[in-house]
Parts: structure tokens; sequence; C-alpha cells
């Protein structure tokens, strides 16, 4: 898991599914300093993802472990889903 690349305990936390358009979405809590601790164990690897903020590049690596083990799962950052941008909440 990502918690024990970088050594952490209880930095990645997972709400129940809510149901809703179809599809179960859940909200994944992540520790800032956990995405930094793997940032900088990944290195070069890490800063040459898709995405200008930490965040970006977090869910740019997390998304290509999720496809790795062909798992039918979309994220996206939460305030981004929230906004008006996507006009669906």
């Amino acid at each position: 898991t990502v918690e024990e690349m970088v050594h952490e305990e209880n930095e990645f936390r997972i709400t129940d599914s809510e149901f809703a358009f179809g599809w179960h979405f859940y909200v994944v809590s992540i520790n800032r300093m956990l995405i930094q601790k793997l940032a900088d164990q990944l290195g070069e690897d890490f800063q040459k993802l898709k995405g200008k903020s930490l965040e970006k590049k977090f869910l740019k690596w997390f998304s290509q472990k999720i496809q790795e083990k062909n798992l039918k799962a979309k994220l996206a950052i939460k305030e981004e889903m929230e906004s008006s941008k996507f006009g669906i909440f």
C-alpha cells in the first residue's frame, strides 16, 4: 500500500459508499505529508507526472496504479467535483 511505501499508518481513509447517478462514490482522505513523502521517495518519476500541483500528480500516479490492477474506478479531487465546472453537484 501507499502507507507501507512511505512507512506511515492511518494517513489514508475511505468513507462508506454513497450511491448516486448509478455510481458508488467514496471520499478518500489522504494526509498531505503522505503524498509529500511519496513524491520524495519516487523523485524524478513523480515530478514527471502530468499535473501542476502535488495533489494532481498524486491523482495521476494513483490512477495509474488502479489501472494496472484492472479496477474500474475513476478518481477526482472532491473540490473539483463539487464545483459548477462539472455541473453535477
